[in-house]
Formats: C-alpha cells, sequence, structure tokens
C-alpha cells in the first residue's frame, strides 16, 4: 500500500481534477480516464437530476463528478470490471462521498436482475466506442474491453437505459462521430429521443471526433444543437472553457 491511508496501492496512482480537486485512483497499467471522461462528467453535471445511474462507470470520475454537483440525488455506478469498482468505492471514501454514490460489479445486459424498471431519473453512459475488428485493441484484457465492444455492445447498454429510466427521464451519453448515425437509430428505437447535442473538436478548425447528447424517454422529436466543444486553443494547450472547468 502507498499514501493516503493505506487506500492506494503500489500498482495504482492517485490522480486530481477539477478545481476542489476530485481524486481519482487508477491503475498504472490498464484503462485510465481521459479527456472524454472528463467533458461527459462536465456535461452531464449540467443535464443530471434525481437519482442518477452511470452504466459503465470504470473507475467511477462521472459518478464521483456528480456526486460532488450539489443539485444531483443519489448517483449510482456499474461495471463489469470488478478491480475498478474497487478503485471507485475507495476513491468515493477518499473524496468523502460514500453517503453519495455506490459502486457495483453488473454487467449492463443483466441490469433487471439488480434495479427496477423505471426506477431512474436521469442515465450517464460512458460505453466502448468500437466495434470488433476496428480501430486498434489494446493487449491489456481490461483496456480492450473499455474501449471496444467486447462483452458488451451499444445496443445492450441502450436497452439498460430504457429500461431504467422512468418517463420524461433523460440519458446523457458521449460517442464517436462517425457513429452519430448508428447511436442516434439505437436510441429512437427504444423511445430515448435526443433532445441536444454538442459536436466535440480537438481545434476550431478539425473535423468533430466526438459528440455529447441528451436524450430523453418519450418526449417528442426535436432537437438543439449547441456550440461546438473545442479541447485545445493550440497544441497542448486546452481552451478557457476546459481549464476552468477541469484543473485541479
Amino acid at each position: 500500500m502507498n499514501s493516503e491511508n493505506g487506500l492506494i496501492r503500489c500498482d495504482e496512482t492517485l490522480d486530481s481534477i477539477r478545481p476542489d480537486g476530485l481524486q481519482v485512483i487508477q491503475p498504472k497499467r490498464g484503462p485510465r480516464f481521459a479527456i472524454d471522461s472528463v467533458l461527459l462528467a462536465l456535461y452531464a453535471s449540467h443535464y443530471s437530476r434525481g437519482r442518477i445511474m452511470e452504466l459503465g462507470c470504470g473507475h467511477g470520475i462521472i459518478s464521483l463528478w456528480l456526486a460532488r454537483a450539489a443539485r444531483t440525488g443519489h448517483v449510482t455506478g456499474i461495471d463489469l470490471n470488478a478491480i475498478a469498482i474497487d478503485q471507485a468505492r475507495r476513491s468515493a471514501d477518499l473524496n468523502r462521498v460514500s453517503a453519495m454514490v455506490t459502486f457495483q460489479t453488473v454487467n449492463v445486459a443483466e441490469i433487471s436482475q439488480y434495479f427496477p424498471a423505471e426506477s431512474f431519473d436521469t442515465v450517464v453512459i460512458n460505453p466502448p466506442f468500437r466495434v470488433p475488428g476496428t480501430g486498434k485493441v489494446s493487449p491489456v484484457p481490461e483496456r480492450a474491453e473499455a474501449h471496444h465492444e467486447l462483452r458488451s455492445d451499444l445496443d445492450a447498454f441502450v436497452r439498460a437505459a430504457a429500461y431504467l429510466l422512468k418517463t420524461g427521464g433523460r440519458c446523457v451519453t458521449l460517442h464517436l462521430a462517425e457513429r452519430l448515425v448508428e447511436v442516434v437509430s439505437a436510441f429512437r428505437k427504444k423511445r430515448l429521443e435526443p433532445k441536444r447535442f454538442r459536436l466535440i473538436h480537438a481545434f476550431s478548425r478539425s473535423p468533430a471526433k466526438q459528440f455529447l447528447f441528451v436524450s430523453i424517454k418519450g418526449a417528442r422529436p426535436g432537437a438543439i444543437i449547441e456550440k461546438p466543444l473545442i479541447i485545445y486553443r493550440r497544441k497542448g494547450v486546452y481552451t478557457a472553457e476546459l481549464i476552468k472547468n477541469i484543473k485541479a
């Protein structure tokens, strides 16, 4: 064990983010949170309400972020990776939010065995982005499962969200821009109507690589396209919007 009252192990790191110093335990080798998780956490904090579920929570950065947000209710994060769930629980202890967030090892395909239908007001999805056979697959199994749909695909996540949400409940998601049409179609098939979109660009003149969106269960068609989210002002330098919200 390392420091912080023995909560950090020798094969882990403790990383801080946000102006208030949110702390997240991560493995030195394996899946680690990246800017996409931070962007989804920031976006979800604006649109989450009531009882919140995060599907595919990994080490818990998004759930922990939301637990810190004053306007949110209790947060539950689930993931297949039992090691990541253990790290998320210890991070909750470090950040003193254990009373506001719960982490469980659950397969999204088996969600009905653990939670009743229509029992959440908000669902946040941070899914694997790539289908098998596309992109480079990591030799580290945990990292491969975090990035590719090896054990749970897009439809499984959407079905779980539709099952958990009350009518009028919100689902907040981040996904690849190249799969936008496919993602929107999958959500609409389950009566999750996209209502807000925000495209994510690395630089102001580069094409969108990812997108954030909010869908509402049972809503009528009609969406708002928000201003683009630009990550970098120049190479290696975040825009003012990101510096304000994510720098520890």
